[in-house]
């Protein structure tokens, strides 16, 4: 049965939190993903993301042979973080506590569920537990209105089954359907009033 590493987790989550990965910055979270997900025996490939919407590194997808038949699985988590997210310096307290030192964002979302990602998957590979074919994607420039996620080529993913740890909550909880983000421009016609 897997067993998640507490320890290797919090190294994890303070390592990609000490990571500078503003939005369209993300270079340096692409890079450490990249060699994370190579050591745990991925096939990895960076899309142009980062050119065409003028940042420093694209989308990153992952994909790991199964060690038995079926679908395969998707996870997703994404690398950039609000600002200020520059020279962040995660604090771990005493009483398990995570923050920042106060002069950046932490950047729990998302390197919280890169992590979880990453731990999990680690923890199987070393139980010996079979599983499916994994694919994993990374998305930039994901709080600004998802531009990531929108030049992404989707004909790449075979899952039709996907888990996106991007969400706030109780542990355990999880959202089958949830609100995205839709923008359209509404004109009105007619005269002023009140209803």
């Amino acid at each position: 049965m897997p067993t998640i590493s507490q320890e290797r987790l919090t190294q994890d989550f303070l390592e990609l939190t000490a990571v500078s990965s503003e939005s369209l910055d993300e270079r340096k979270a692409a890079d450490l993903l990249t060699q994370k997900l190579h050591e745990l025996g991925f096939s990895v490939v960076e899309d142009k993301a980062g050119e065409k919407l003028g940042g420093n590194a694209g989308n990153l997808y992952g994909f790991l042979k199964g060690t038995i038949p079926g679908e395969p699985l998707l996870f997703s988590a994404h690398m950039d973080t609000v600002k200020p997210g520059r020279n962040k310096k995660p604090i771990l307290h005493e009483d398990g506590i995570f923050t920042s030192d106060g002069t950046t964002v932490l950047g729990a979302d998302d390197s919280a569920g890169l992590a979880e990602i990453l731990e999990g998957i680690r923890s199987v590979r070393e139980s010996g537990q079979p599983h499916r074919d994994i694919e994993i994607l990374f998305p930039v420039a994901e709080e600004i209105y998802i531009q990531g996620s929108g030049v992404f080529d989707f004909n790449r993913i075979r899952a039709k089954e996907a888990y996106v740890l991007d969400m706030s909550g109780e542990v355990g909880s999880a959202a089958v359907r949830a609100p995205s983000l839709i923008l359209f421009r509404v004109t009105v016609n007619g005269r002023a009033s009140h209803s």
